[in-house]
């Protein structure tokens, strides 16, 4: 509206003169130049403002699920040593009365109880601990193996939002190709690149087809919504290039088997070490 003024006041003021033209020509290619510019911007600000907020939220269900099992883990440990009396009254009990067959299955219905389940502990970072215990429980319900071996500091100069956005992209794309694979499988590795202090990530998951790529070889999303897709693989490389590391992707035809492996560094310095090293 303002730009249609403008032009009409210009249109007004120089009705038939061609530097009139002129100026209004100029003047409407730099308005709609600074409009866009401005749309551009505001956009921009506005995705990353929702993708900061995304992680936050992502990030903070993670902490709340994890924290949730650990109470729930908690309590019922509390309540097998309240009862503990009881329990040892019972195998007593079984014991003296020679019940043997009773008394194993006893024995065995404890041993495999939820108050003694292995602590919920997949890897020493409590934020990446968390992630994993959540697509491990999703792997669960859908029927899909998960095998994950994190090393221990080997993550610790990623930041937690660098470190949600990876993880939950990685994870993400694998359970969606997995969850398409009849005895769909993951895996994750992690593990230091020493002397280099880098890390080396290694993901395997089963998937079906090969994914579509575009005409400079990049993959698209599978999903229906792809205009709300398909950033996932984005953000990682985004990663990989804010820890000057490398990103590989490659789909194995014959083994049905999508692989990711990524090299990232905390220090620049250190790959520049590495290349002179090879």
């Amino acid at each position: 509206m303002a730009v249609s003024i403008l032009l009409y006041t210009f249109g007004l003021q120089f009705p038939e003169s061609t530097f009139g033209n002129y100026v209004i020509f100029i003047t409407t290619v730099l308005l709609l130049v600074i409009l866009f510019l401005v749309y551009a911007l505001y956009n921009n600000k506005r995705n990353s403002d929702l993708l900061q907020l995304k992680l936050q939220l992502q990030k903070e269900q993670n902490l709340a699920e994890y924290n949730t099992a650990l109470i729930s883990q908690d309590t019922a440990r509390r309540t097998l040593i309240h009862d503990i009396r009881n329990h040892l009254l019972s195998i007593s009990i079984l014991n003296q009365q020679k019940r043997y067959t009773e008394l194993d299955q006893y024995i065995q219905a404890l041993i495999h109880s939820e108050q003694l389940a292995p602590s919920i502990r997949i890897c020493d970072n409590t934020l990446l601990n968390a992630t994993l215990l959540r697509y491990q429980t999703f792997c669960h319900t859908k029927g899909i193996r998960f095998e994950v071996a994190i090393e221990n500091h080997s993550i610790d100069f990623l930041s937690d939002t660098d470190l949600t956005a990876l993880f939950c992209n990685l994870l993400d794309n694998a359970v969606t190709a997995a969850d398409k694979v009849p005895s769909g499988w993951i895996s994750l590795h992690v593990e230091l690149f020493s002397p280099l202090h880098g890390i080396l990530i290694t993901m395997k998951n089963s998937c079906m087809d090969r994914p579509p790529q575009n005409f400079r070889h990049e993959w698209l999303t599978t999903k229906k919504e792809s205009s709300t897709h398909g950033f996932g693989m984005k953000s990682i490389r985004r990663i990989a290039d804010t820890y000057h590391g490398e990103l590989q992707t490659a789909y194995l035809d014959h083994e049905h088997i999508f692989q990711t492996i990524l090299t990232m560094y905390p220090q620049k310095e250190q790959v520049t070490h590495a290349h002179s090293d090879l």
